[in-house]
């Protein structure tokens, strides 16, 4: 009798491994669109799984799944799954991670229950493009009866994206074919800004572009490439003939290493309606690497048919970022002196030397202005004019400093840094034309300044001596030679002749002579 109830609780599993699929017309709004939920599909009939809400903000993408449970079976689930875009009528997969992992749980789903389970999508899929996606997953519905064997159930929860993007226009981006070569062309250039991106309609425009640049990198044939690079840059475009331009165009994307270890992949190439290209390029970075610079020139292949109308059109992702928008660290150094700032990308910025050796700043303005920059400077000697000077002190990102304003106007002339080893000055060259809308934003990039980093500063320096002199004293005078990177404190007593003691000490705080005076 055991046998023949086995039997048929077998074929009960076993006909119950019918697609079972059904309708919904459910809408999930946010803020910046929606998510109506369409199929749900499932191998096993009585188990099922709904999307029942989305949480969709600028920092996170969440949904929210309720598994059903109708059988008389327990079913167990885990917190795997994926996320599938349907694209030329196939599904695929929407995983940015090279190396997706979850934790191997089980939750358990008694018989003729019900649970949610909240799936965070944040960093792991892309669902940004509007289009149709589907939840995929998994369970196992096990029958106790028989020693806890168990069947494999997929389902899918299927669901349409309807999002409108920040200037409230609706984008849709289709993903679209190409090809693509990764050529090494090493020219270091400090002044370029990568990535660069040209667009090549022509072979008068190939040509045009390696007669312009064949000084600037490394564009030349290169018939036995060694094993850490390509081959050569007039190898890879032989094949744009005049018959690749009637039908396509070439686009160039710059990069710029700091490991000639690094290689790259394009992961996707998508056509905006916006007209614009969208190129997400990810690094293949090895674990040990070797220290030097390279260039390259990916040459990518969009498929016939599609253009657009500028270099400004297209816009590339790095690792999922786009460098176009975020900000740029910007670091001078000198002998004994260095300076960083970090420039929001929509800033520009320079760097300057000064009238004497060694004298350098980083100036920087807003992009739309023409006139007028805010100039962060090392000297080797700084001093200004008391008359008409009025001066307080601030702070400015984790320094104390001096602002120094002329003739009561109404945007400070000056700010020095005090007890820093040199003379590090910001100067107001011109902003006040600029400073009533873009001031506070100034003083922002200003609180992201470094000086003097790994160089004791003049409070350590004291701090240091102090536990090295030996003779009594009630004054302390400190002074740092920026040639030769020397602190020199000078212990002595007011108004007293004699008794005193310099102490010397190297930029990191190494003492190397004790000096006592007559």
């Amino acid at each position: 009798m055991k046998r023949i109830i086995s039997v048929l609780i077998s074929l009960v599993l076993v006909l119950s491994l019918c697609a079972c699929q059904k309708d919904g017309t459910d809408k999930i709004d946010f803020d910046t669109g929606s998510i109506k939920v369409t199929l749900t599909h499932t191998d096993f009939e009585g188990v099922n799984i709904q999307i029942v809400n989305a949480i969709w903000t600028t920092e996170e993408i969440k949904l929210e799944v309720k598994w059903n449970n109708e059988t008389a079976y327990n079913v167990v689930y885990g917190e795997s799954f994926d996320i599938e875009k349907q694209t030329n009528g196939e599904w695929k997969s929407c995983v940015t991670l090279d190396n997706l992992a979850f934790n191997d749980i089980g939750y358990e789903l008694s018989a003729k229950s019900s649970q949610k389970q909240t799936y965070n999508l944040t960093d792991m899929f892309d669902i940004s493009e509007n289009g149709e996606y589907r939840f995929t997953t998994y369970c196992h519905v096990y029958d106790k009866g028989r020693g806890g064997e168990s069947t494999k159930c997929e389902m899918w929860a299927a669901f349409t994206v309807s999002r409108t993007n920040d200037a409230d226009k609706d984008i849709k981006k289709s993903f679209i074919d190409f090809d693509a070569q990764y050529i090494r062309t090493n020219g270091y250039h400090e002044d370029v800004k990568y990535p660069v991106v040209k667009v090549i309609r022509s072979v008068d425009e190939l040509n045009a572009y390696y007669s312009a640049n064949k000084d600037k990198y490394n564009l030349e044939r290169r018939s036995d490439p060694a094993s850490d690079s390509t081959i050569g840059f007039l190898d890879a475009v032989d094949k744009y003939t005049a018959e690749y331009f009637e039908k396509q165009i070439l686009v160039m994307v710059l990069l710029e290493e700091g490991s000639g270890s690094n290689r790259h992949n394009i992961d996707n190439l998508k056509h905006g309606s916006d007209g614009k290209l969208y190129v997400s390029i990810r690094r293949d970075v090895p674990e040990v690497g070797t220290c030097d610079m390279a260039e390259w020139h990916i040459l990518i292949e969009p498929e016939k048919d599609i253009t657009v109308a500028s270099e400004s059109d297209i816009v590339v992702y790095l690792d999922g970022v786009n460098p176009k928008t975020q900000p740029t660290t910007v670091y001078e150094s000198g002998n004994f002196s260095n300076i960083s700032l970090t420039i929001p990308h929509d800033w520009e910025y320079e760097t300057e030397k000064g009238n004497s050796d060694g004298e350098y700043c980083i100036a920087f303005w807003p992009e739309d202005q023409t006139e007028g920059k805010i100039k962060m400077w090392y000297y080797t000697a700084f001093g200004v004019c008391g008359t008409g000077l009025e001066e307080k002190e601030i702070t400015v990102g984790e320094y104390k400093a001096w602002q120094g304003t002329y003739d009561n106007k109404k945007v400070w002339d000056f700010i020095s840094f005090r007890g820093m080893p040199g003379s590090y000055v910001v100067m107001n060259e011109g902003a006040d034309k600029w400073w009533n809308q873009y001031g506070d934003e100034a003083m922002e990039i200003l609180s992201t300044v470094k000086i003097a980093e790994n160089i004791i500063n003049e409070e350590q320096a004291i701090e240091l001596a102090k536990k090295k002199v030996t003779v009594e004293y009630n004054q302390t005078r400190a002074n740092f030679d920026a040639q030769k990177g020397l602190w020199e404190i000078s212990f002595y007593k007011k108004n007293t002749s004699g008794g005193d003691q310099v102490i010397t000490m190297t930029h990191e705080g190494k003492i190397i002579n004790l000096e006592y005076g007559e």
